[in-house]
């Protein structure tokens, strides 16, 4: 015989199942919206993200421009032991140079303390043979402005280009560490 008790238990059983099933549904939808948002920003950025391969003739230059929040990118096949100067002239772009190994890791960043005119030279003697990538970008705040990037030297490295690079490198942790102080002024 079918008591009532029982059939209410069975009526929360079953409103339990369908609040599961709604509430699941819900997550599904706001999962799928979630995944679907962030595909949308991973192409906003990869479209802010403008790569070319450059050439590795000494000299030959890539003028653009870049906009706030832009990030163009460059890569470079190099050999082991290999010395690659690179040599990014601001002309209205206050720019900050990353460059990246063939497996992603960040070699080392420059930027330049005389604003957004002259010259930014970025050098590496690689380690292993691979694309290299050199990142370019301006702050957030910036304006839009031009720059040109060229190959200025590439060779097998030689005695003091290990040299030139470690003084490359103090500059740029002399300039962040100014540029930080000045900040906190």
């Amino acid at each position: 015989m079918w008591e009532p008790a029982q059939h209410k238990v069975e009526m929360v059983l079953v409103a339990c199942v369908a609040l599961w099933f709604c509430v699941s549904m819900k997550s599904s939808i706001a999962l799928a919206r979630v995944c679907e948002s962030s595909s949308v920003w991973r192409e906003r950025i990869e479209a802010r993200r403008q790569s070319e391969t450059l050439s590795p003739d000494v000299g030959v230059a890539v003028e653009k421009t870049i906009s706030s929040g832009e990030t163009h990118s460059y890569r470079i096949g190099l050999k082991a032991g290999q010395f690659l100067r690179l040599m990014v002239d601001q002309m209205g772009a206050e720019v900050t140079v990353t460059l990246f190994a063939p497996d992603g890791r960040e070699i080392t960043t420059i930027t330049s303390l005389s604003g957004r005119l002259g010259p930014i030279s970025v050098s590496v003697i690689a380690e292993t043979a691979g694309e290299y990538r050199a990142d370019l970008r301006i702050d957030r705040s910036a304006p839009p402005g031009k720059y040109r990037i060229r190959v200025e030297l590439l060779r097998a490295a030689q005695g003091r280009d290990q040299d030139r690079i470690s003084a490359e490198r103090a500059s740029a942790a002399g300039n962040r560490f100014y540029a930080e102080r000045t900040v906190a002024a």
